[in-house]
C-alpha cells in the first residue's frame, strides 16, 4: 500500500531543448510520483526549443496520461510557468529545472501532515544542512552577487531566490501572476508572496550542478540583472513592499 505524502501535484517542466535531461531523468521522476503523490501529472513546456528536440520529448511523452507537453515559440524561463500553471489541474504546484540538479526526491522535505509547508516553499542551496555540489565558481560568485543585489534592492530575506526547485499552492495567490518572462520571475514571484503576506519557507537542499545546464553565466547574467532593475521600478512606483 503506498503511503501518499500529499493528495494532488502538478509538476512543471520547462525545457529549452532539454530533452535529453528529461529522457534521462523522466522515469525516475515518474516514478517517484507515482509512489508518492496520490493524483499527479507532468506539464513539459518546450518553449525555444528547435523542431527535433521537440520531437524527441513528444516521443517520449506518447501516450502517457500522466503527462502533457505544451509547445511555445516565444523563449524565457517565466515564460513557460506562467504558462504551465495556466494548464494546471492542480492547486499543488512544484517546478524544476529540466536538468533535475535538485533531485525530484528532496520534494519529500517540502511537505508534512500531506500539504505542502508553506504557501511558497523554496529549495534553497545557501542555507544550513544544504548541500552545492560542483558548481563552478564563477557561478558561485556571480550568484552571490545577485543575491546580495536583491536582498538590498527588495528586503527580501530569502537566501537563494534563484534555486529552480519551488512550490507553491495556486489558491494562495489567488489572481496574481508573475510577469517577468525571464530568470528572474523567481525574485517577483518572492515579492508576490510577500505583498500577499503569504508564509515563505526555504528549505535546504541537495544541489549537484550538471555541466549539461544551457545557461550561459555572462549573457544570462546581464539579463537577470536587467531584469531586476525592471522589477525595481516597477515595484517600486506601483507596490508597497
Amino acid at each position: 500500500m503506498n503511503e501518499y505524502i500529499i493528495e494532488n501535484l502538478t509538476l512543471l517542466v520547462p525545457s529549452k531543448d532539454d530533452s535529453l535531461n528529461l529522457i534521462n531523468n523522466f522515469h525516475s521522476i515518474e516514478n517517484y510520483l507515482i509512489s508518492k503523490v496520490k493524483n499527479y501529472e507532468i506539464i513539459i513546456i518546450s518553449n525555444g526549443s528547435s523542431e527535433s528536440d521537440i520531437n524527441s520529448i513528444n516521443k517520449l511523452v506518447e501516450n502517457n496520461i500522466h503527462t502533457k507537453h505544451l509547445v511555445y515559440e516565444k523563449k524565457g524561463k517565466g515564460f513557460a510557468i506562467n504558462k504551465g500553471v495556466q494548464e494546471a489541474k492542480y492547486n499543488n504546484i512544484l517546478f524544476s529545472d529540466a536538468d533535475f540538479s535538485v533531485a525530484i526526491q528532496e520534494f519529500d522535505k517540502f511537505v508534512e501532515n500531506n500539504k505542502l509547508k508553506a504557501d511558497l516553499v523554496i529549495g534553497s542551496r545557501k542555507i544550513k544542512n544544504s548541500l552545492n555540489l560542483n558548481s563552478p565558481i564563477r557561478r558561485k560568485i556571480t550568484g552571490a552577487v545577485f543575491t546580495l543585489l536583491v536582498r538590498s534592492l527588495f528586503n527580501i530575506s530569502v537566501k537563494d531566490t534563484q534555486c529552480g526547485f519551488k512550490a507553491f499552492r495556486i489558491d494562495s495567490f489567488g489572481e496574481h501572476r508573475h510577469e517577468e518572462d525571464g530568470f528572474v520571475f523567481d525574485v517577483e514571484l518572492i515579492l508576490l508572496a510577500k505583498l500577499q503576506k503569504l508564509e515563505i519557507l526555504e528549505i535546504p537542499v541537495k544541489y549537484t550542478h550538471q555541466d549539461r545546464s544551457t545557461v550561459s553565466i555572462f549573457k544570462d547574467s546581464i539579463k537577470m540583472v536587467i531584469g531586476i532593475f525592471r522589477i525595481f521600478k516597477n515595484y517600486k512606483l506601483s507596490k508597497n513592499y
